[in-house]
């Protein structure tokens, strides 16, 4: 009987082990992920990308590189993003372009949509046909310590 709830807790215990995961960055050449912006800083700065640190209001909504405002009667907070401008992007339009951009300081755990809407942006200017070539996303597995 004592044996089977050994067996039943290890069981237990290796689908919470599987199930604690999260999503990030990772970089498709060294195979490594990206957790903050100290690492990703550098691999942007080769691709022509300047990081800018931005105060994005929590309560707006962007779609299609436009800003919404949410109506809400909780008070506006600010939220620091890392906004990455590239050489080119100096243009003056009727439409700016996107803007690649993460929240600060760390990159991992975010929604498939953040990192989706970044590596949209930055394939507007890059315009590579396959971006996994150099960025992709997969899951990484929580160590509890």
């Amino acid at each position: 009987m004592e044996g089977s709830m050994k067996e039943k807790r290890q069981v237990e215990s290796d689908c919470m082990r599987e199930c604690m995961r999260k999503l990030s960055l990772w970089y498709t050449k060294t195979f490594a992920p990206l957790l903050t912006h100290d690492d990703l800083n550098p691999i942007m700065a080769t691709l022509g990308f300047v990081p800018s640190l931005v105060s994005v209001p929590v309560n707006t909504i962007e779609i299609d590189h436009r800003q919404f405002e949410l109506h809400s009667t909780q008070p506006t907070f600010t939220a620091p993003w890392i906004e990455y401008l590239h050489c080119s992007s100096g243009l003056i339009s009727d439409f700016p372009p996107p803007r690649p951009r993460l929240p600060y300081s760390r990159i991992d755990g975010l929604h498939i949509y953040t990192y989706r809407a970044f590596l949209d942006a930055l394939n507007f200017y890059l315009r590579m046909p396959n971006l996994s070539d150099l960025f992709h996303v997969r899951s990484n597995i929580i160590i509890p310590t």
